[in-house]
């Protein structure tokens, strides 16, 4: 009988609990067997299983050896109790490791997304420019946006904010382009001038 999720059973705070155990070592007492039982009882627990289930397994006590005398035994009743709520906690907070798991490594490639993204701003294909522009304007406003402004925002809003962006974007490549086809001025009109009025 295993949870979806077991990793309960390697964390830390766990293995250092059940290894409490090995001072019964050369006691007599089946700590191994102590060990194994009572990560089978926080199994089912975790499970809602009755442990009623477990005592028939080769690897655990009986139901009568549990009851007559491990449950009286203090450090036995301890280590089971203080695991038991470990793993209980290692359950409840597997979806908030998962998103700082998920997080850290969006984080880590947010940096070479982004060399790749001002990269493309060289491409030879116009349409590769603006696609790349525009995605580092919508990005650009997603970050520097305060929260407040954020969580106020419609999605119809954000949607009309996306299209400014985006013909910002397009405005300023056409400026750019604009701007490499036009002749000096001031050199276009010093050639029609004399050479006496000719600006110094």
């Amino acid at each position: 009988m295993a949870t979806i999720d077991d990793t309960w059973r390697t964390a830390e705070e766990i293995t250092a609990q059940i290894a409490r155990l090995e001072a019964y070592d050369g006691t007599g007492k089946n700590w191994q067997r102590m060990q194994t039982t009572i990560l089978a009882m926080i199994d089912a627990r975790l499970n809602q299983v009755s442990e009623e289930t477990i005592w028939s397994r080769p690897d655990t006590c009986s139901r009568g050896t549990y009851h007559l005398h491990w449950k009286k035994d203090k450090l036995f009743a301890d280590v089971l109790d203080a695991a038991t709520r470990a793993a209980r906690n290692h359950q409840n907070t597997r979806a908030a490791r998962a998103l700082a798991q998920a997080s850290e490594r969006l984080a880590i490639a947010s940096l070479p997304a982004a060399g790749r993204l001002v990269s493309l701003l060289t491409s030879a294909d116009e349409a590769i420019i603006l696609r790349a522009a525009t995605a580092i304007l919508d990005r650009a406003g997603l970050e520097t946006a305060t929260k407040t402004t954020a969580a106020n925002t419609t999605v119809a809003e954000w949607r009309a904010d996306a299209d400014r962006r985006r013909r910002l974007a397009e405005e300023t490549l056409n400026d750019d382009d604009d701007d490499a086809d036009q002749p000096d001025d001031a050199a276009a009109d010093a050639s029609f001038l004399p050479d006496e009025e000719a600006p110094e």
